[in-house]
């Protein structure tokens, strides 16, 4: 349900806010977001029961000294941080975002629409492959499918250097998206093997965090690799970058990675595998 919320609404944003820039000026896209920010704040006043109706022996084990000790036991949980660092590593892509925004518009001089339009379809595309990622793990262990999606998102983002106009960006946009989802549902279903039982949500802040801020971070590199090099410089970047995640998951324990989809992993944070 992530996913697919997260991938709808950028493919709709995206595709629309290219059709408004295009149309109406660089300023109307921001008023427009702006606008859509507002129910946002309404929701801070909406307690839904199923929410906020916390069950009394939570609420006790909620207390600022078991927190914090809390926090402590996770840190101590080891298996949880490989597949932090694969999706850091794989949201680390100094070629993707600003850097490829300027590559279609400037060096492919293609209009702000077709830009929204053809991100609108890379984030379909990821959408559907990540929902076939479900069928995908039931048929094929978990090691080979992270290795394939992984080789196979690194190979799909090399596509964009084919671009030359609006029906290419259309094209080889939705297949390097459709490179994406596999990975994508690989290093989560990682995470979900990883995750120490009762602290499930904790490590799904830590893994999302890592990769928000690699997002960020990469987007400032690979700007300033697009300046000194241009698209090529910074697409290669991303492909040396991605393949570090290899290594990373060679360096999961197969106590993680061969059980079958819905066989129990024992990650409990006392458990071998915690250490």
């Amino acid at each position: 349900m992530t996913v697919v919320a997260g991938s709808l609404t950028t493919m709709l944003s995206t595709s629309a806010g290219g059709m408004i820039d295009e149309k109406f000026g660089h300023t109307w896209p921001f008023l427009v977001s702006a606008l859509f920010c507002f129910p946002i704040l309404l929701l801070a006043f909406w307690r839904p029961t199923a929410v906020f109706d916390i069950e009394p022996d939570l609420e006790v084990k909620a207390t600022p000294e078991n927190v914090w000790g809390s926090i402590k036991r996770l840190a101590r949980h080891k298996a949880i941080y490989l597949p932090v660092a694969a999706n850091f590593l794989w949201d680390f892509s100094p070629g993707w975002g600003t850097p490829l925004l300027f590559f279609l518009t400037k060096d492919r001089h293609l209009s702000e629409a077709v830009y929204g339009q053809a991100i609108g379809l890379m984030n379909l595309a990821c959408l559907v492959s990540s929902l076939s990622y479900g069928w995908l793990c039931l048929k094929f262990r978990f090691r080979p499918l992270a290795y394939a999606g992984t080789v196979g998102g690194i190979l799909g983002a090399a596509l964009f250097l084919f671009i030359t106009n609006a029906p290419t960006a259309y094209l080889f946009c939705f297949l390097a998206g459709f490179s994406c989802g596999i990975p994508l549902g690989s290093y989560t279903d990682l995470i979900i093997r990883s995750c120490p039982k009762e602290y499930e949500g904790a490590a799904f802040m830590l893994f999302a965090s890592a990769g928000l801020f690699a997002n960020d971070v990469s987007d400032l590199f690979g700007s300033w690799l697009y300046e000194r090099g241009g698209f090529g410089l910074a697409l290669s970047a991303t492909a040396i970058i991605g393949s570090l995640i290899l290594v990373v998951l060679a360096l999961v324990s197969r106590k993680i990675t061969d059980p079958i989809e819905g066989t129990p992993i024992f990650t409990d944070l006392d458990s071998p595998i915690a250490t």
